[in-house]
């Protein structure tokens, strides 16, 4: 309609200024000042000290980028590459403490702090997918357990007597110890249930990822996946209490009625997503036009 024509200036087009070149440089930034945090958590993967898997959910998400592919933007996004400095200028802060933990935690958040600022992402930063399970990877396990571990054993011991009692067993409970006819039932650590969660978080991070689940549904799935999981914990302490009444079992069985208990909380985690995912997208009928 109007004579002439005009062309889009894009401030990064020149080299000095090419996002490619930014995201380099601050990713050997990054490899820089976290090395030595980042190596300290790649040992952990093989030290039972710290009772880690964290191989695994930093597995699944480069298997997640990979088929994500995501798309370079053509002008990085400020306010992530400054959280990302800010980050830094806390790691060198807390550097003469020696708390390695806390520096390998701060080095995979500004990892992917700085891939936000410069790629296309299909969910809020906040709980992408990428970035929940790279934070899964650190190996907290060991600390959770000293924290919340005896109250999760106690909880789990008071859930199971009451299902016991249901089934018509004489229980009394003695703080985590489960007394019946005289046989005491103790709940260790392994039943906690830290191991249980764990492991559902991970997965709940796929599926509410696959579902694509709003903000407000997302919630309400991690709680009805938390609150199963603990409750798959119990069923999984009366199983073995009601195995080990009727004869001694080995190890290969313990770990099959954990997996069976696992694998039911993880269907109706599934079940759940699924119906929260319906008609999320849809505008209600009682919203009519204005």
């Amino acid at each position: 309609m109007y004579g002439g024509s005009t062309t889009a200036i894009n401030p990064w087009r020149t080299p000095w200024r090419s996002p490619v070149l930014l995201l380099a440089g601050g990713s050997v930034a990054l490899l820089w000042q976290y090395a030595h945090a980042l190596a300290w958590l790649l040992r952990t993967f093989t030290d039972q000290t710290y009772d880690s898997w964290g191989g695994f959910p930093l597995a699944l998400a480069a298997l997640l980028i990979v088929f994500a592919r995501p798309k370079l933007r053509a002008v990085p996004r400020l306010g992530f590459l400054g959280a990302t400095a800010a980050l830094s200028a806390l790691d060198l802060l807390l550097a003469p403490l020696g708390l390695n933990i806390a520096s390998a935690g701060l080095g995979l958040f500004s990892a992917n702090l700085l891939a936000f600022a410069f790629f296309e992402t299909r969910f809020p930063w906040y709980r992408h997918p990428v970035l929940l399970l790279t934070l899964l990877a650190l190996p907290v396990s060991y600390w959770l357990d000293v924290l919340a571990g005896y109250p999760l054993k106690l909880a789990a011991s008071s859930v199971a007597r009451q299902l016991l009692a249901i089934y018509g067993l004489p229980v009394v409970q003695q703080r985590t110890q489960l007394v019946i006819d005289g046989q005491t039932f103790a709940v260790d650590s392994a039943c906690s249930g830290l191991k249980f969660i764990s492991a559902g978080l991970v997965l709940g991070v796929l599926i509410s990822s696959y579902t694509a689940l709003g903000t407000s549904r997302a919630a309400l799935f991690w709680l009805a996946l938390l609150g199963l999981l603990f409750f798959a914990n119990a069923l999984r302490i009366v199983a073995l209490t009601l195995a080990l009444i009727a004869q001694p079992i080995n190890a290969a069985t313990h770990y099959a009625i954990g997996c069976a208990a696992f694998a039911l909380a993880c269907a109706v985690a599934l079940l759940c997503a699924r119906l929260l995912s319906r008609n999320q997208g849809l505008r209600p009928a009682c919203q009519g036009a204005r």
